[in-house]
């Protein structure tokens, strides 16, 4: 289970953008490693409050060859709403904040971190009377102006899966990297990962796997377990002498009881 630690990264909140008309990408993220210490903080009773997940935090990414990637996001309160974790400026120690109608749309001061992933904890007479926005943010390599945007989806508790569950992969090119998470703290959590074709009326084709969920970029409870798979999918072969493109989905069946997420991403560094 979880305990209440937590790691500080410099952080800084930036209004949603609008999206560059005409142009979109299915591009998102890259794959990078962080150097952090953790730092004790004091326990909360969270249990007034839910659960609402943002696969990506926000952060600033450099990917590989120079592609840049940046989250970004915003809040729009209709009425006063406590969350946690909580950090003053230039501390770790997290405790329950509150953001006021009266000063319009702005993030919530989450404590620093979880680039992979992070649980924002919401009072819940009041976790309807907010929205979320997050998108990530992303330029090539060689480019100096272009910045693309896609958006980042935000999972409210009721949300979360229990049992085996379908996910479609972006169409578009560039490699395929699917994330599963855990949000509830479960020890050694893990799922069955299955890959479906659509041209064989999505019947299984070889792939997957079990991935253990063994990954996480902190101890408290703001921060969910994760595992990573590659997916190759290549043109299939339907006879000898004939390779199909084709819509693959993946099915995700959990091993361990808890509550599961998961985000299929496609990344092109040069476009």
């Amino acid at each position: 289970m979880f305990s209440d630690r937590l790691i500080p990264i410099n952080l800084s909140a930036f209004s949603v953008p609008q999206p560059s008309v005409g142009r979109s990408r299915t591009v998102v993220f890259a794959t990078f490693i962080l150097f952090l210490v953790a730092t004790p903080c004091r326990s909360q009773d969270l249990t007034g409050f839910e659960r609402i997940f943002i696969p990506f935090a926000q952060a600033d990414l450099s990917g590989v060859g120079g592609s840049q990637f940046r989250v970004v996001g915003a809040s729009i309160p209709r009425e006063p709403y406590s969350y946690w974790p909580h950090c003053e400026p230039f501390s770790s120690a997290a405790t329950i904040g509150r953001v006021e109608i009266d000063r319009g749309t702005r993030m919530p001061s989450i404590c620093p971190g979880g680039a992979m992933g992070r649980i924002l904890h919401v009072d819940k007479g009041t976790a309807d009377a907010v929205s979320f926005g997050f998108v990530i943010q992303s330029r090539a390599a060689e480019s100096n102006s272009d910045i693309y945007h896609v958006s980042v989806p935000v999972v409210r508790e009721r949300e979360f899966k229990r049992n085996r569950f379908h996910v479609v992969v972006p169409f578009g090119e560039g490699r395929v990297t699917l994330r599963v998470y855990e949000l509830s703290g479960q020890a050694n959590p893990a799922v069955r990962v299955s890959l479906r074709a659509s041209i064989v009326g999505w019947g299984g084709v070889p792939g997957g796997g079990t991935l253990p969920l063994a990954s996480r970029e902190a101890t408290d409870r703001s921060y969910p377990s994760f595992g990573e798979m590659p997916l190759n999918l290549d043109c299939l072969l339907t006879t000898p002498r004939t390779c199909q493109e084709w819509v693959a989905g993946v099915e995700i069946e959990p091993l361990v009881e808890g509550d599961y997420w998961a985000v299929i991403s496609r990344t092109h560094n040069t476009t």
